[in-house]
């Protein structure tokens, strides 16, 4: 009896991330990957335009995954970060002067403490709970002197738009 693929739709906040997850599900011959790039409420439309679809399941990151588990029942997996994609973030900002801060939801912050705590470092972490936060977050921390970020997708977007500098922090393949 021949199994049935298993059907994923993969929503992915930032093309990188589309590509890396493409290459992960080649090494599963038994899964079938549509994978988009939307983040947060551009991921949850896609979501809603294909729900017709009859997907086992969702994989998204961090906050756009948890919005679109508010729209579907299909069980929805969230790509975690790990403390390594926050370290090689934060050692691409050390090279350069600007003062920084890292800024994002829940799923960026809480392996950044992690990561600081165990190195005793010194880096403001700030923790966002709606999108509305980050242009007033991102306007304090530049008028307290910061001229970068370090975040997730929606923070590098606003942060550029702003005139910062701004550092994804990137899923690696061991994230995925």
């Amino acid at each position: 009896m021949k199994q049935l693929p298993v059907h994923i739709l993969g929503i992915a906040p930032y093309d990188g991330m589309r590509t890396a997850m493409e290459r992960a599900a080649e090494t599963y011959p038994d899964i079938h990957l549509d994978v988009f790039t939307g983040d947060l409420e551009e991921g949850v439309a896609i979501v809603k335009d294909h729900l017709s679809n009859s997907y086992d399941c969702i994989i998204s990151r961090g906050g756009t995954a948890r919005m679109i588990r508010k729209v579907t029942d299909i069980p929805v997996i969230e790509i975690r970060l790990s403390v390594y994609d926050v370290l090689r973030t934060i050692k691409l900002a050390e090279s350069y002067a600007d003062r920084y801060a890292i800024v994002g939801f829940s799923s960026i912050t809480e392996p950044a403490h992690i990561l600081c705590d165990l190195l005793r470092w010194q880096i403001d972490i700030i923790t966002i709970q709606d999108t509305q936060q980050i242009h007033a977050t991102l306007l304090n921390l530049q008028q307290s002197g910061y001229r970068m970020v370090i975040g997730d997708m929606v923070t590098h977007t606003v942060a550029q738009e702003m005139g910062m500098n701004a550092f994804l922090i990137t899923s690696g393949a061991e994230s995925l």
